[in-house]
């Protein structure tokens, strides 16, 4: 016969959750969405993700493409931050998440990450040498006071 059992969390309350296989979920229980942008001007700042009160934003995956613009000689380097505001420059960043070089013509995939941004902060980007695409794949969490 089998033990009813509940895993939760004492502080809050929260429960463990069994996924459809009958498994314990261990790891991301939403699909993540993606927010996409065109680092179109050197060292200028470009929302990515909104920010969204009560909420914090998991970043699950982040997709960077280097067109011709960019420099033979040397990469461009991305620069992924929370910021306070859509237009915060990575001067005045909050949290400086991932630095990432990217080539000309190439492309960076990076996944399997889940890194969390501040409650109710803009995820902004920045690129030393133009034009770099960027998705960031994740997903907002409802914060409890």
């Amino acid at each position: 016969m089998p033990a009813i059992t509940h895993i939760t969390d004492s502080a809050k309350g929260y429960s463990a959750k069994v996924d459809r296989g009958g498994a314990l979920a261990v790891g991301p229980s939403r699909v993540s969405v993606t927010f996409n942008a065109t680092l179109g001007t050197d060292n200028t700042a470009v929302n990515v993700v909104p920010a969204k009160a009560d909420h914090v934003f998991q970043i699950t995956g982040i997709l960077l493409t280097a067109n011709s613009n960019v420099s033979n000689v040397t990469s461009a380097t991305v620069t992924i931050y929370t910021a306070d505001t859509e237009t915060t420059a990575k001067g005045s960043a909050l949290t400086t998440l991932f630095i990432i070089p990217v080539v000309r013509d190439d492309k960076r995939d990076i996944t399997g990450i889940l890194a969390e941004a501040e409650v109710g902060k803009w995820i902004n980007a920045e690129t030393t040498d133009d034009d770099v695409f960027v998705t960031i794949l994740g997903y907002y969490i409802k914060v409890e006071n």
